[in-house]
This record gives C-alpha cells, structure tokens and sequence, in this order.
C-alpha cells in the first residue's frame, strides 16, 4: 500500500515529540549522574559535606574520651586514703623484713641449739649410778646426830651417786659451820662450784666441819651435769660420826 505523504504541520508535530523525548532522556541521565556524583551525606542531607561529618566525628570522640577520663579521675582514691597506703607500705616494709630475719634467727638459733643437744654424750656414769635417798642427810631438814645408814664401808663404796628423793638433789656446796647436823657429829660439804655445761665435770675437795672449817677432807670427790641432775664420785669416810650433806 503506498505511503500517503504527510503534511507540514504534521511533520512539525513529529519532531516537537521527538525532540521533547530527547530532553527528557538527557534530563534523566542528568539527574543520575548528579546522584552518583553526590556523596550518601548529601543525598540524604545528613551532613553539608565529608569534611564537616569527619570533623564532628572527631569531636564526637573527643567527647566520648573526656568523659572516659572523668570517669577515671572521678573514682580515684581520697588524700587520707594515698597517704594511708604510703604509711602502710614505708612501715610495712621494714616490719616484713624485721620479723622475717626474727623468724631466720630464730629457725637459725633452734637449729644450732638442738644440733649442739643432740651433739653432746653424757658419760655412762650419767645412766650407772647408786642412790642416796635417805632424808637425815638432807641439810634442809635439820637432823641432828646421829642416823644410820652411815657414809663408812661396806654401805658406801667408791663410785658413782646421785641424790634423789628426800635427801634432794645435789651435795651441799655451801659451807657448813656447825657439828651435829645432816644426821651425823660432822657434816661434809662439796668446797668447789657444780659444773653448768652439760656432759662437763667438775673435781674437788668435801670439807667436814668439826668445830674448824674443814678440819677433815676427802678427795678426790667429782661432780658431773647429766642434763637436769647431777652424779657424784665419793669415797667412803673413815668412820661413822662423818657423813655428806644434801640439799634439794
């Protein structure tokens, strides 16, 4: 079918439509370009620019950190509460050391005293011995003449005695100046010092009283420490109106 020309008016019609269409096309194109080119800040108008967002940003955590730090400034500890602790540690210190080189010397001083202890061997006259119990030789009590059994052979023989029971604990080592006492006339004490060292022993001279200051002597009479008593070495007196006092 052939085509029918078209008249002039018809033509410029045409071509306002078309040319409308190209305006709206560029204008949309445009438009697209300008949204891709604006930021997400800008198309939304939540800030005026990068620059301002980033600088409020940056006050913003400015902020966050200063309030922080009050925080931390606020619970720190009062002046009484510092000055405590400083007294505490510049006083606390040096009792810490103190006590703790007490406890060392202590520990130290413990140590050596039982290993010395543990160290000494008493002699065997410490564990075999004979006893003298009877209570007329004890000074304390006051008897006067005389009481058996006597200090004389075969009762009392050379060797080793230790004073028990109620006639006490040691020889006499003080000077006794008057007869008829210890149950005897003449009573004998120990002229010399008992020795203070465990395991040590000690030699001397009994001096009897008989109306003169050792007007009678025996040795050599020995005293030795067993840790808590003593022994003693004695000889037997040459008749019955002698005889060694005690004392508790």
């Amino acid at each position: 079918m052939p085509t029918m020309p078209m008249h002039r008016h018809e033509l410029l019609h045409s071509a306002n439509i078309d040319g409308n269409n190209t305006k709206n096309v560029i204008s949309n194109s445009n438009d697209q370009m300008r949204e891709l080119r604006e930021s997400p800040f800008q198309k939304y108008g939540a800030f005026s620019n990068p620059i301002d967002y980033n600088q409020e940003h940056q006050d913003e955590l400015k902020n966050d950190f200063k309030k922080g730090w009050n925080k931390v400034l606020g619970n720190k500890p009062s002046s009484k509460m510092v000055c405590f602790l400083v007294a505490f540690i510049v006083c606390g210190i040096p009792l810490t050391v103190f006590v703790t080189l007490w406890m060392t010397s202590r520990s130290t001083s413990t140590i050596t005293s039982t290993a010395t202890t543990a160290s000494v061997t008493l002699p065997i006259q410490c564990y075999t011995y004979s006893t003298l119990n009877d209570a007329y030789r004890n000074y304390q009590n006051g008897y006067a003449c005389c009481y058996t059994p006597y200090d004389t052979s075969p009762t009392l023989t050379p060797g080793w005695y230790r004073f028990t029971g109620a006639a006490g604990s040691s020889i006499l080592t003080t000077p006794v100046l008057t007869t008829s006492t210890c149950g005897t006339n003449y009573p004998g004490y120990f002229n010399g010092t008992l020795p203070s060292t465990v395991g040590a022993s000690v030699t001397g001279t009994v001096c009897f009283y008989t109306g003169t200051s050792c007007g009678y002597s025996l040795a050599p009479i020995t005293a030795v420490n067993c840790s808590g008593y003593y022994v003693f070495y004695l000889l037997p007196v040459v008749n019955s109106n002698y005889r060694y006092c005690s004392t508790a």
